[in-house]
């Protein structure tokens, strides 16, 4: 993690352990009377789907009570669903500090750091549900960060891992192209796009067309692999 990440997570440990030292100051009766308006504001809001009361609720509930895990969960997920990715990464982050097992929030802390640009922080999430769950995916995932991170021949490392991988060749994942659309593609020709533009931009033009080319061979439907091969057409090889 980064040193501003720490800081900011630091804070933020500091903020909850505050907020219950706050509900012992004012006594357990007046804080579980609270609690209860916030529970009944979250439930009301929920079945309007009234999403600003129900993050307002939840966020009193977890004010009050900031280790109970179930109300720190629906919190991190509620965030994330909203794209509010920075707020979502700080819950998701308490969250797995308690329960460091659960493998749906280590992925939902990872998808959070990952869009806030806290590319270190979700390698190394991605890294650790790769060896806790053997998912090719993840691995995936853990290039990617590196490739967002300019550590061009440790991607180049990781890609050639996952494409050993047993169901990197069966194993489908979502990827969405510069005009928006979404594809269903196999991992390994999503592994060779990606060693592709490493390529790019390590300026092997050769290696780069010849990557985008594999993975039009595995998937000819590859829209972002197509707009990868004729751009790279266009630019000069390395001399």
């Amino acid at each position: 993690m980064t040193f501003m990440f720490r800081l900011f997570i630091f804070i933020i440990t500091i903020l909850f352990h505050v907020s219950a030292w706050a509900q012992h100051t004012v006594g357990t009766k007046d804080a579980e009377r609270e609690f209860n308006q916030f529970q009944t504001l979250y439930k009301t809001a929920s079945a309007y789907k009234d999403t600003a009361n129900m993050l307002t609720g939840m966020i009193g509930m977890v004010g009050i009570k900031p280790r109970d895990t179930t109300y720190l969960k629906t919190l991190g997920k509620l965030y994330a669903a909203h794209q509010n990715y920075l707020p979502a990464l700080i819950a998701c982050h308490k969250y797995i500090d308690i329960v460091p097992d659960d493998i749906e929030m280590l992925e939902l802390t990872a998808t959070s750091a990952q869009n806030v640009f806290n590319y270190d922080y979700a390698l190394l999430l991605y890294t650790e549900l790769y060896y806790r769950t053997k998912n090719p995916e993840f691995k995936y995932f853990a290039a990617h960060m590196e490739y967002e991170m300019y550590r061009k021949e440790d991607c180049l490392k990781t890609i050639n891992f996952c494409l050993q991988i047993p169901g990197v060749e069966t194993k489908l994942v979502s990827v969405r192209s510069s005009d928006g659309r979404s594809q269903l593609v196999p991992l390994k020709a999503v592994c060779m796009h990606l060693m592709g533009l490493e390529y790019v931009d390590m300026n092997e033009i050769a290696l780069a067309k010849n990557a985008f080319g594999e993975a039009l061979k595995i998937f000819p439907d590859f829209i972002a692999a197509q707009v990868s091969l004729i751009e790279a057409d266009k630019l000069p090889n390395k001399k």
